[in-house]
């Protein structure tokens, strides 16, 4: 508690992007971070994971010997009572050195860069020693650009419930109450890709499908899922770059 813990969700299930597992064998896949108020310059990656790992490990639910630390994080498994799926937990600590890479160089908003962390990684080279050498990320930042890539129709949809369902305020319609057409092309693009490519290693990421399509939606926020395929499809291409070195494709609020 010393450290303030805030916990909050990365990923598709913060996004809205979440897709129902192919077959019973597969399980859903909810990601958590654990930031804690620890300061690199002070704390070993070591410090931070082991502080949150205690801490799971004292609860009852937890158990490290059906469920190994990950190297990133610790897995907690629920497959009772009919449910099926694992939770990743991220342990986390605010990275102002990027935070401020982020504001001053890249010209991000506040909004898209003040969730910059660092993350702890038990393979790294770095992670018994005081250093500033940690993995690094952006999840809250990402989440919030992919919200201002749906904004105008997130925003017409949650009214639209309001007036529905005799809500008093916009801001009682809770996020995850309303779908856009991109979070639903996301969806199917995430579906199709399974159905095409099963297993396969080399099949596209998540996170690929992700910033290709909201990149796409941006420009014409269309209300219709059928056209928004379309021109989601259709534009695609034109946000991958080739350079030297093959394909790439920045991420929108961490360009390294």
């Amino acid at each position: 508690a010393r450290f303030s813990p805030s916990i909050y969700p990365q990923g598709s299930f913060l996004l809205g992007t979440v897709i129902r597992p192919l077959n019973d064998e597969d399980v859903f896949d909810i990601d958590l971070v654990c930031e804690l108020l620890m300061d690199k310059a002070t704390y070993t990656q070591y410090h931070v994971k082991s502080n949150v790992g205690s801490r799971l490990s004292s609860h009852a639910d937890y158990d490290p010997e059906k469920e190994p630390e990950r190297s990133r994080c610790f897995r907690l498994e629920y497959y009772e009572n009919g449910s099926k799926f694992h939770m990743d937990v991220v342990p986390a600590v605010p990275d102002d050195i990027t935070r401020k890479y982020l504001l001053e160089e890249v010209k991000l908003a506040s909004g898209l860069a003040e969730g910059a962390v660092s993350i702890t990684d038990n393979e790294s080279p770095h992670y018994r020693i005081v250093s500033p050498e940690w993995p690094t990320g952006n999840p809250k930042g990402y989440g919030e650009w992919f919200m201002t890539c749906m904004r105008v129709r997130f925003e017409a949809l949650r009214k639209s419930i309001m007036l529905q369902e005799s809500y008093n305020t916009v801001e009682d319609v809770t996020r995850h109450r309303v779908k856009t057409p991109l979070q639903r092309a996301v969806q199917l693009f995430k579906r199709h890709r399974d159905n095409m490519f099963g297993d396969d290693k080399e099949r596209p990421t998540s996170i690929i499908l992700t910033t290709l399509a909201a990149h796409a939606y941006l420009k014409t926020q269309e209300e219709n899922l059928y056209h928004a395929l379309f021109s989601i499809l259709e534009d695609m291409p034109n946000h991958i770059e080739i350079r030297e070195d093959g394909f790439w494709m920045p991420n929108p609020v961490y360009p390294k």
